[in-house]
């Protein structure tokens, strides 16, 4: 696995910890941080999208 997937992968699993952290589904914590929930469905479970700047600002400024 490339670094760079590496990474990604490191992201989608910090997600997904703040999702099982704050008791959420993935429906509810898209809705909190204002995106639909087939983005993070895609993102955390199917891994066939990556989680871009837009979406990891939209989590720091919820949960940080």
């Amino acid at each position: 696995m490339s670094d760079f997937s590496q990474k990604n992968m490191e992201i989608i699993e910090r997600i997904q910890q703040i999702i099982d952290h704050e008791n959420l589904n993935i429906s509810s914590f898209a809705k909190k941080i204002g995106v639909v929930d087939q983005t993070i469905r895609g993102i955390v479970i199917q891994k066939r999208n990556k989680p871009g700047y837009d979406l990891i600002v939209k989590i720091l400024q919820t949960f940080n």
